[in-house]
């Protein structure tokens, strides 16, 4: 039987504490907006790729008004924002604005990170799953200090023509990974 205080009473009477297993967002409920997209603009902002990149996304807006047609385009983007990048110096740079994000208090949500900071006291097991790449969402993470937490996120690898989204951790996707891991619902918190 468990109390209202999610700690179970053992046969003695004593409440033992039973780790919960909670989820948490990241871009939307750690994150204000979007990190990833917040990387890619920093990126785009910088002197060679802005007349390309501005080029290219007014020619193809219009393919964007069916969700195909916007998946095409953010894959596009995406490839654009990493020519020049190999993996070490797109991980240097993830790291890099990663870290100055978290910096900015403005971008992060101070209850989340408590509701966050609060569980893993607790002895929760809590694991971020997030659409935003890996090594982006870790630095953040580390940079604000949350200590050693679970990441389960988007992951980009070196293709064929350079780098590439490997795992586009959304959706059904993010299922799909948590099941990988052996995290299947029901979990406790969301």
């Amino acid at each position: 039987m468990r109390p209202a205080n999610g700690r179970p009473a053992s046969p003695d009477g004593a409440q033992r504490y039973v780790p919960r297993l909670v989820l948490f967002d990241f871009d939307g409920v750690l994150v204000r907006g979007d990190a990833f997209t917040k990387w890619l603009g920093h990126r785009f902002a910088r002197a060679w790729l802005v007349v390309p990149v501005s080029l290219l996304v007014s020619v193809l807006l219009p393919v964007a008004a069916t969700a195909r047609g916007r998946r095409l385009l953010v894959r596009v983007i995406v490839t654009l924002a990493f020519v020049g990048l190999d993996e070490a110096s797109y991980r240097r740079s993830a790291h890099e604005f990663g870290c100055a994000l978290a910096r900015d208090t403005r971008l992060l949500s101070r209850a989340a990170f408590a509701a966050l900071d609060t569980h893993r006291q607790s002895g929760d097991r809590v694991v971020v799953v997030t659409g935003c790449e890996e090594a982006l969402a870790r630095a953040i993470l580390d940079e604000h200090g949350v200590g050693p937490i679970e990441l389960i996120a988007s992951r980009v690898v070196r293709g064929r023509f350079g780098l590439r989204i490997a795992v586009r951790n959304v959706g059904r996707e993010k299922l799909r990974q948590l099941a990988l891991r052996g995290i299947h619902p029901k979990w406790d918190v969301a």
